[in-house]
């Protein structure tokens, strides 16, 4: 009762099976189970569950899809469609390349079928098809037509198109989970409230602050250094603080009264966590990009306004000629001595003792759509936080000039002068060198002592 089957097998997929023109395959005949022994006509006792063409076929594709599609050419699932439709779902997540069939791969399929299955003894003299010369669409209908009938096969087929189709789920569920979570932190902020929350995440609680003025302090000590890359034992930075403060569903902060600063804070407005939330997970590390560039941005209109004259009584209150002009040579000599003593205030940025006429020229160097730098601004200033955001060093020991006039240690300043004779000789400008080395030290000397 055992059936052997002698089929054509020229695959190239395989040098063995490339070198022998045919095969044996043992199957188990109609009348016997397929988990059934037989003997071989050797006399050998064998397994009649062996591997059937298909899946020795794929075996030799090493399993690739694209082989696995052109071999289902022709199958049809419970409701009459192709049993691998690349056209449907899930397969129109993967590559076309990865899954999608040439003409060649669909004509080697007809060869295929031709020689083991197709042509039977009475096809003897049925002439053989030539999909080399045929159009995509003659070969695919040749397929439809001559679909795989050894019942082995199929089974297998449709046991690896569901295991497959699995596959291909599985995978695309855990890229739409990996996409969601991505975006939930790769989300744009718009429009003026996620910074405002921000803003009021930093300036509504005391330890944040703290931890803000703080955030590029080294610690000392043995433990310290030791848990700094431990998250249980180590301190909160402040970007986590801000972090754990912006995704607080409870925090709602609301925006301060402040009509001449800007029409958008004519009315205080409350901010809550559902007016944020579409626009993804604020984590530490997107609260110190967005509050570092609003930085950036705030200083760059600071350094217009006070290079404007807005900052230093470019626009002054109206007074009395008589007495702006008495307290000209007054004033002049202030700014005299604390050049030379090195003690001058540092008056960047900060707003107190302004004239009101330059604090209300403000919002004409900044962009409308970005009002909430001018609050950034007037928050920082009062919560005496500008200075440690702006970090400009008192001009008392700052370059003006680019550093220009620090004398060099490697490269002194020579100057060419003429000698009796005609010729030129370099002179090293020690003098000038010295005064420079003398003012620089005052001015260290001054302002350590204040």
């Amino acid at each position: 009762s055992v059936h052997i089957a002698e089929m054509n097998f020229s695959s190239s997929s395989s040098s063995s099976a490339a070198s022998s023109s045919s095969t044996v395959f043992i199957l188990p005949s109609p009348s016997e189970s397929p988990n059934s022994n037989a003997i071989h006509a050797t006399g050998v006792q064998q397994n009649t569950a062996v591997v059937g063409t298909a899946e020795a076929f794929l075996r030799g594709k090493n399993y690739a899809l694209r082989s696995l599609v052109v071999m289902c050419r022709g199958l049809k699932d419970e409701g009459g469609n192709q049993l691998l439709d690349i056209r449907a779902h899930p397969w129109t997540t993967l590559a076309s390349s990865v899954l999608k069939p040439n003409a060649a791969e669909y004509g080697k399929e007809i060869e295929r079928r031709w020689e083991a299955e197709a042509k039977t003894s009475d096809q003897a003299s049925a002439k053989a098809p030539r999909p080399k010369a045929w159009k995509l669409e003659k070969i695919l209908e040749w397929l439809d037509n001559h679909p795989i009938q050894d019942e082995i096969d199929v089974n297998y087929l449709r046991a690896t198109v569901q295991e497959r189709k699995k596959a291909v789920e599985d995978a695309e569920l855990e890229r739409q989970a990996t996409a969601a979570k991505t975006t939930e932190t790769r989300n744009n902020w718009t429009g003026k409230y996620p910074y405002l929350r921000l803003i009021h995440c930093l300036v509504d609680n005391d330890d944040i602050k703290r931890a803000y003025l703080r955030r590029n302090d080294v610690p000392t000590g043995r433990m310290h250094i030791e848990n700094r890359n431990s998250v249980e034992k180590r301190d909160k930075t402040v970007w986590e603080l801000l972090s754990d403060k912006f995704n607080d569903p409870t925090f709602t902060p609301v925006t301060e009264k402040l009509p001449t600063l800007h029409s958008d804070f004519i009315c205080s407005e409350e901010i809550p966590h559902s007016m944020v939330e579409t626009m993804g997970l604020a984590t530490p590390e997107k609260c110190q990009s967005k509050f570092a560039s609003m930085i950036v941005q705030l200083n760059r209109c600071i350094a217009k306004w006070e290079r404007s004259g807005q900052g230093e009584g470019g626009n002054l209150d109206e007074e009395d000629d008589d007495d702006e002009q008495n307290n000209f040579l007054e004033e002049e000599g202030k700014e005299q001595e604390s050049t030379f003593t090195g003690v001058q205030n540092v008056n960047y940025g900060i707003l107190n003792n302004r004239s009101q006429v330059a604090l209300d020229s403000r919002h004409c160097f900044f962009p409308y759509q970005q009002s909430y730098l001018l609050y950034l601004w007037e928050m920082l200033n009062k919560h005496d936080l500008l200075r440690s955001s702006l970090q400009k060093l008192d001009d008392a020991v700052a370059s003006s000039n680019g550093a220009q006039g620090v004398p060099s240690v490697v490269h002194a300043n020579r100057n060419v002068t003429s000698v009796g004779n005609g010729t030129s000789s370099p002179v090293t400008n020690d003098k000038q060198t010295s005064e420079d080395i003398n003012n620089l030290s005052t001015n260290i000397t001054a302002l350590a002592n204040n």
